[in-house]
């Protein structure tokens, strides 16, 4: 069933600290299953799969959530699917996701963030044309300018560096050998990396 999966072009990134063990993915998933409301049996579930040289975890099940709109009195909940689908490669492991995420005690024994540069470094390749860049500032001033965002058909040589001192990066739009132009996202607090621009969905695996 796994190799229907569908998600979108975007993970969670983050530097493991501790040998993940079977033990520990089964752990998690036993408490996700725990925590859900009326939790079905998963539609799978897999532990530590070696998949050439990365370990693969995955998890979906199906499990009642309040319908947003309603108060909790009325009794009415949706029967959502959610999944899970972490990947380990060396030290990085990737967090794909849909109404599920790893639990708070796995990601403090086993997970911290993997750090802004490397990001960067990941994302800004030789061949890639920045065209549009959002930035906010690291002033706490509350009179100073928080964010603000440049656009152009190559930032390289529309703007100063300077201009740029204070400011950090919070979204790009990149554009890379031709392709369609891709909105990547970049969250400090999660390591979140996400490609849009086009809405496509893929089948992971292929």
């Amino acid at each position: 069933m796994i190799d229907q999966l569908r998600s979108a072009r975007g993970a969670y990134f983050s530097r493991r600290v501790k040998r993940i063990t079977k033990k520990a993915v089964r752990a998690m998933f036993d408490e996700l299953l725990a925590d859900a409301v009326n939790a079905a049996r998963p539609v799978f579930r897999i532990e530590r799969n070696l998949d050439g040289d990365a370990r693969y975890s995955a998890l979906c099940f199906a499990h009642d959530r309040p319908v947003p709109f309603l108060d909790e009195g009325s009794g009415k909940v949706d029967r959502v699917h959610g999944f899970l689908l972490m990947v380990e490669i060396g030290t990085t492991v990737a967090i794909l996701r849909s109404g599920l995420d790893a639990t708070a005690a796995f990601r403090k024994a086993y997970l911290a963030p993997i750090g802004r540069r490397r990001v960067e470094t990941a994302i800004a390749r030789h061949d890639a044309v920045f065209e549009r860049l959002s930035l906010r500032n690291m002033t706490t001033s509350r009179l100073a300018l928080r964010s603000k965002t440049l656009e152009s058909q190559d930032l390289e040589n529309a703007i100063a560096s300077a201009s740029t001192g204070r400011f950090i990066p919070q979204n790009y739009r990149v554009r890379r050998d031709g392709e369609l132009h891709r909105d990547t996202q970049y969250r400090p607090d999660r390591d979140a990396c996400r490609e849009g621009g086009s809405r496509r969905r893929d089948r992971l695996g292929s």
